[in-house]
């Protein structure tokens, strides 16, 4: 992974922060952590966004609420 060989870090010590499911599989199987922060209007009223599968390691509802999660 040439982010955390750049960074000179472990994978798992990375987390992969997104607000579309599509972009979290391939860094999970990188072993880089997983957030979800979930745009429920991004489609529209009558549109929610779609839940966190069980491997997405976070999932919060914005930026503060992840760096609350992750704080302790």
């Amino acid at each position: 992974m040439l982010s955390a060989e750049l960074l000179e870090v472990p994978p798992p010590r990375l987390l992969m922060t997104a607000c579309h499911l599509e972009d979290q599989p391939a860094a999970a199987d990188v072993v880089l952590r997983t957030a979800y922060i979930p745009r429920p209007l991004e489609w529209g009223p009558g549109h929610p966004a779609a839940p966190a599968p069980d491997w997405v390691d976070l999932t919060a509802t914005d930026i503060p609420a992840l760096a609350r999660q992750l704080a302790p």
